[in-house]
């Protein structure tokens, strides 16, 4: 499992955390009122969608310029670079908590709720940084741990006791127990990065011009705003349920939501590990490489969602009254039309990383900021429709996504970047499954 083994660790990761959420979800759903729970949602989606941008960017252009440099012969510049992005990301990341507080304290926001969301907002900015350094660092089940599962886990020992001894207590509550599980898991990622760091070895005789960090945070920055983009397309839904109808609808879409995660959670583990490959088969210019891998990955991938989709029509409506409660029975429906939606980005699979590791960023954050902004104007404009409206609008968001970058990579590359559906091309990807596990 040489090449396989860091992705089967990824996605189990991925999973390991999925479990987690779904507790959590069950005990906010049980223990909660349905506006504290669609309030929680709401900031969870904000904290879960804005994190990605701490550092403006430098986080995910390490990832690729140190893949560039380990694959060129360029080792002994990566850990002075290193060394200069941690004290630069250190500054950015505070500056932007800083300018979040003021500016949400201007429209009027409570102070203590924005401090709260502050605090949990920095745990998660200081996660992903050591998640993404390790997993450049070629520390990658290091770094899929810290970037998903490690705070999940903290909540084991924070939050899930709070939910099951108290109920129906403000949202402030939550985020303070949240937060006293997440800021030493931060501290315990710091040091893992810090030991990486140390254990590096130092090139004798050897000195490497400095990469300039303001060309890495070039790319980096469009990444990072298309990470957001990303994640906003699955939230903007629930923010709007909030706002245009009412808390409690937005504690329903947004447990849907989080249901959908859990079949959608395989691509972004897939869509974090993959990442170094892409650069490393792009700089020898091996797009057979890239083209077979991506199909492979594709075809897994909406296979597995269309097995969760017949599960879930034979299953799913008795499963959600039964597990959350007769509130959240109104679920089923806008759940299985975001499942449609998740077929969607699974059929695409990991285009977009191709893409945006192969020169094309911007191309990839400009389709993002077109379908969220589209998104976001269908869904507040009809929103009052229901949730199913909100729901359809988050799916075809997903398809137009993707069938736009599809279609672009085989304009651009000549790849066609589709699930090998054809007994031939189904085989080659057997084949390629086994050599890789031998």
């Amino acid at each position: 499992m040489r090449r396989l083994g860091p992705m089967v660790s990824a996605i189990g990761l991925r999973y390991s955390a999925i479990i987690i959420q779904f507790a959590l979800v069950l005990l906010v759903s049980r223990h909660t009122s349905t506006t504290t729970a669609g309030t929680y949602f709401i900031i969870f989606g904000w904290v879960n969608s804005t994190y990605f941008i701490a550092g403006l960017g430098l986080p995910d252009g390490l990832v690729r310029e140190i893949s560039h440099l380990a694959s060129t012969g360029g080792e002994a510049a990566i850990r002075p670079l290193m060394l200069r992005a941690v004290g630069l990301f250190a500054v950015l990341t505070l500056a932007t908590a800083a300018a979040g507080i003021l500016g949400a304290q201007a429209f009027g926001f409570a102070p203590g709720l924005v401090l709260w969301v502050a605090a949990w907002w920095l745990c998660y900015a200081i996660n992903f940084f050591c998640a993404q350094s390790l997993l450049a660092l070629g520390r990658p089940t290091a770094g899929s741990f810290f970037f998903y599962p490690a705070l999940n886990i903290s909540l084991l020992f924070t939050l899930f006791p709070y939910l099951l001894f108290t109920r129906n207590e403000p949202v402030e509550h939550l985020l303070a127990a949240a937060i006293t599980g997440a800021a030493p898991m931060a501290l315990i990622a710091g040091s893992a990065l810090a030991t990486a760091l140390r254990r590096m070895d130092r090139p004798a005789g050897t000195e490497a011009p400095p990469v300039a960090l303001g060309a890495v945070m070039s790319l980096g920055f469009r990444i990072a705003v298309a990470r957001v983009a990303q994640t906003a397309i699955y939230w903007i839904p629930t923010w709007i349920a909030g706002g245009v109808l009412m808390p409690a609808a937005a504690a329903v879409l947004g447990l849907a939501a989080r249901l959908n995660n859990a079949v959608a959670a395989v691509m972004a583990a897939i869509r974090f590990i993959v990442r170094p490959q892409i650069v490393a088969a792009a700089a020898r210019d091996d797009w057979q490489t890239i083209s077979r891998n991506a199909r492979m990955i594709s075809t897994l991938a909406s296979g597995a969602v269309l097995l969760a989709i017949l599960v879930y029509l034979a299953i799913g409506r008795p499963l959600i009254v039964g597990i959350f409660g007769a509130s959240y029975a109104g679920a089923f429906l806008p759940l299985l039309i975001l499942l449609f939606g998740t077929l969607a980005e699974a059929t695409g699979g990991v285009v977009d990383e191709v893409l945006k590791m192969t020169g094309n960023a911007s191309f990839v954050l400009g389709t993002l900021l077109c379908v969220v902004a589209g998104e976001a104007l269908f869904s507040w404009a009809g929103g009052r429709h229901g949730l199913l409206w909100l729901a359809a609008a988050q799916s075809l968001a997903l398809a137009c996504l993707y069938g736009t970058q599809i279609s672009f990579a085989k304009w651009r590359r000549g790849v066609l970047l589709l699930p090998m559906l054809s007994p031939a091309t189904m085989k080659g990807a057997v084949r390629a499954l086994r050599q890789r596990t031998a």
